[in-house]
Parts: structure tokens; sequence; C-alpha cells
């Protein structure tokens, strides 16, 4: 495998980005050359010193680009350099003019009064007490912002999955990262179970922990419902459960599935596993789904008891506004145990919207 190309210089101007994925067309000013840069750069920003890695391609219609695959943010080193970053509208409220007071006032010792004595801006005509804390603060996120970049880049994250990352959980994601990487799964778009195992892999989380389990197992029923299934056997669940995880179905139990499952939105009835959640139905309305199973050889009385308390709980969250786009699936079961059901479902419904007024 060749050696990655290396450049340095000033993010001159960013010519383009997709704010959906990060993608940037940048100007790189080298020592009195310019060049195009391409890459997934979602948090780099104008006037900001950078060392990049990379190779040269050649567009077909704009030439000679250089497309980064890594870079790091470098801090800038002389008056000139703080200037040109300080103006570059790197941070804001501080244009070209301010900067260069600024940096005339302090020098080379720029950088330092900001992070330390931030209180010293104030000095500076143009510059309330105020202000200067805010310039600060400025600077201090976006030193924590690259550092975090580089701690996420040293598990293999891309710099656009690492920028969701950053946004998601700010100084958090240090701690995030090293206790419960699968909260990933659950928090930011884009990210599913196996990226996060993958990731978890990296940092060294037991292939038998909780987190994994539970996530792991949220993830198969999650894979049922998209095959069109409105619950699984507590078998099926723990097989498909061991061929994803390498998990043996003893640990699960051991781990305590049940109460890993219950906490996490999943509920069990009679050993069936279900999901009760809101979803997106008819039109992009948003459509509150009940799919209750009543299984032949067991009596109602649980899961019409189970049922009638979630509706409760949820339609007294909402104010009863759970009624708006409602959607009821009951399967299985005999006559009379539809009957019981479904009278104490809607019983519960009139007792919420009574108390919802």
């Amino acid at each position: 495998m060749s050696e990655k190309e290396k450049v340095e210089g000033y993010v001159e101007h960013i010519i383009f980005r997709n704010e959906e994925n990060g993608y940037t067309v940048l100007n790189l000013s080298m020592k009195g050359r310019e060049l195009t840069c391409v890459g997934t750069l979602p948090m780099i920003g104008e006037g900001e010193l950078i060392e990049a890695s990379g190779d040269y391609i050649e567009h077909a219609a704009y030439g000679k680009q250089f497309r980064i695959e890594s870079y790091e943010t470098k801090v800038p080193q002389d008056s000139v350099a703080l200037e040109r970053y300080l103006g570059s509208g790197a941070i804001k409220g501080v244009g070209a003019a301010l900067a260069a007071r600024i940096v005339r006032r302090f020098g080379d010792d720029t950088l330092r009064i900001i992070e330390e004595e931030p209180e010293r801006l104030a000095e500076v005509k143009g510059i309330s007490e105020r202000k200067a804390r805010e310039i600060a603060q400025q600077v201090a996120e976006k030193a924590e912002m690259q550092n975090a970049m580089i701690f996420l880049s040293g598990y293999g994250i891309a710099l656009n999955l690492g920028a969701k990352i950053y946004q998601q959980y700010g100084d958090n994601v240090y701690r995030i990262l090293k206790e419960n990487p699968y909260k990933m799964a659950e928090d930011i778009a884009g990210v599913g179970f196996r990226t996060a195992d993958e990731i978890a892999g990296k940092i060294g989380i037991a292939v038998d922990s909780e987190f994994r389990i539970k996530s792991g197992l949220s993830y198969v029923l999650n894979q049922a419902t998209a095959e069109g299934h409105v619950y699984l056997p507590e078998p099926v669940l723990l097989r498909r459960g061991q061929e994803l995880l390498g998990v043996e179905p003893e640990r699960m139990h051991h781990t305590g599935h049940d109460r890993i499952l219950m906490s996490h939105v999943p509920c069990q009835i009679h050993s069936f596993y279900i999901r009760i959640r809101p979803v997106q139905f008819l039109n992009d309305a948003p459509c509150t789904i009940f799919a209750a199973i009543i299984h032949k050889e067991h009596k109602a009385v649980g899961t019409d008891f189970f049922f009638r308390h979630q509706l409760i709980k949820q339609g007294c969250q909402t104010g009863g506004r759970i009624f708006q786009h409602f959607l009821l699936i009951i399967a299985g079961g005999y006559n009379s145990q539809f009957y019981h059901f479904s009278s104490g479902l809607f019983s519960s419904a009139s007792f919420i919207c009574a108390n919802s007024e």
C-alpha cells in the first residue's frame, strides 16, 4: 500500500458543502499557490491551518484535485497566522479589522491570552467583557471538537460519522464510547447495531456484555418487524440473537434478557416478544400502533392488563392526543378473548379521553 500524500495550508474558501453528508470542496492556500481539495469534511472551517493526508486525483471537468482522507488542524504559531485565523470568520463576531486589533495588542501571545486570560481581550477596542468570554468559548469549543475528532478517528470512525457523534454527545463522547458505544444505535440516525458493534470491538467491549446483548436483541426485533412480524417466540429470538452475537442462549438468560428487553421498549407476553412504538403511517402522519398477540393456550387477562396499562400511561402522557392517529392490531385468540380484550382497551380509551378534557 503506497504512502499517502500530505499537504499543509490555510482553508481559503469553502466552495461547496453538502450539509447532509459533509462532502466539501475547498480552496487550500499553500505558500503562493492554491489547491482544490475535496472530501468528507463536515467540521472544517475557513481560516483554519490544516495538515491533510490523501491522494491527488484528476476530475474530468475540474482537473487536478486533492482528495482528503484525514486531516489535523494545526495551532497558528505566529501573529500573521493568528490574525488570518481569527479574521476568517471562524470565530463569530470577529472580522478582519477586529482580528488585526487583537493581534496587534497581544502579538504571538494572542492564543494564550484567549485560552488562559480571556478577560484581557476587553482591553481591545470594540470588545466587551461579555464578547471576550464568547470569543474564548468558541476557541475552546473548536479545540475540544478537534480533539474529539482525533479520538474518534483512532477507532477508525470516518469524519462524517465522527461529526454526527460529536454533535450528538459533545464533551460526553469519550464517556459514551468507552462505557456503551451501542447507545449510538439508539441516538444517531444512520448508526445501526452493526456499525456500533464494529466500533465497540475496537474499543474492547466484551462480546457478552449486557450492553451488547441488549442492543443485539433489540436489533433482532427490529429486523423481525421489517420482515412483517408482529412478535417473536422466545426460542426464535434467542436463536437469532445467538447467530448475530455469537453468545450462548444460557448467557443471555444469565444476563437477564427479560429485564434487558423490558427496559428497552420491547415487551414480553407469555414468552412472546413484541414491539409497541410510534411509527410513520399514511402520508407520514404519526400513527401509534399497538400489536396484541393473544395465544389460544393462555387467558387474555395478562395481555389485557398489560396493554390497558400501556394505553393509559401513554394516553395520559399525551393528553389523549395518542388517539388522533391510532391503529390497533389484534391477532390470534378465541372470540371471547377478543371481546374481553378489545372491550377493556376501549374502556381505557374512554377513561383517558374523559380525564384529558
